[in-house]
Order: C-alpha cells, then sequence, then structure tokens
C-alpha cells in the first residue's frame, strides 16, 4: 500500500489476552478483529502487527518471537504479517486496547474533546445523551461551529 500501513496489536485486539502464559501462548483470534484485518488485506491495505513482544534486542529472542506470531496468523487465515514494535512516519492508524487518542497539537484526549462539544450542543440544541464523536462533530460544524 503507498499510502502507509495499519498498525494492529497482538494482544486483547487481534488476539484473546487473559493474561501472560508465556511467548509461546497467543490467544484465541478476536472474530471482528480478525475479519477486518482480512478485509483490509483484501482491499490492498498493508496491515502489520503491532506488539511489544518483539521489543527483545537478543536477535534469536526477537527471530523466535516474530516467527510465533506470524505462524499464528497463518493458522488464522491471514499470511505472514511484518510483525513490529515501532511506529514510524508511514503508519496511518494504530489499533490497540491500550490506545488513547488526542486531538492534534493538544493535550486533550479526543474523548474529553467529544465530551465537551456534546454537553456544548445539548446546551445549545437542548438535546441530552451521548451522540458520538462522529455525530456530534456533523451536527456542531454544519450549525456553524468551528473547533
Amino acid at each position: 500500500m503507498s499510502n502507509g500501513w495499519i498498525g494492529v496489536d497482538l494482544d486483547a485486539t487481534l488476539a484473546e489476552y487473559t493474561g501472560w502464559k508465556g511467548e509461546k501462548h497467543v490467544g484465541a483470534p478476536v472474530p471482528a478483529m480478525l475479519q477486518r484485518v482480512k478485509d483490509w488485506i483484501a482491499e490492498g491495505k498493508t496491515v502489520k502487527i503491532m506488539t511489544a513482544r518483539v521489543s527483545a534486542r537478543d536477535p534469536e529472542e526477537l527471530s523466535y518471537n516474530v516467527s510465533i506470531i506470524q505462524d499464528w496468523c497463518v493458522a488464522n487465515g491471514l499470511p505472514r504479517l511484518e510483525v513490529t514494535c515501532r511506529k514510524d512516519y508511514a503508519m496511518i492508524e494504530l489499533w490497540d486496547d491500550r490506545c488513547k487518542q488526542v486531538v492534534p497539537n493538544t493535550w486533550e484526549s479526543l474523548e474529553d474533546k467529544t465530551a465537551k462539544l456534546e454537553a456544548e450542543l445539548a446546551s445549545v440544541k437542548g438535546s441530552s445523551g451521548s451522540m458520538g464523536w462522529d455525530k456530534t462533530a456533523k451536527t456542531l460544524f454544519y450549525s456553524g461551529h468551528r473547533f
């Protein structure tokens, strides 16, 4: 994919994780995420497994851990995806159970920003309840609000 790559965390994102059971153990696939990765690959997108499991400095340990993960990929209907623990400028998305997205160039989390915008929208429109980021942003945008 000439437009970059998508990083997908292994444990608790692509594979079920219920606690560390050793480097040889990778949990069962998370069905919806596995299908999403298969769909991206079918669309010609580049997907890499992003995991701390390959942060080892010892080349033999690193190679061993990569092979365990790639074998798991093949056993679950995926190609032998590249495995990394480093992001670079070509990474366009990261799917991970531990990520917290921030509003670019601010200290503010997207979650906090969404809550503030929903509260502002509720005060303007007299509505209540969470609408989700997409609907909140569109409503504020189309009402002339600039953020």
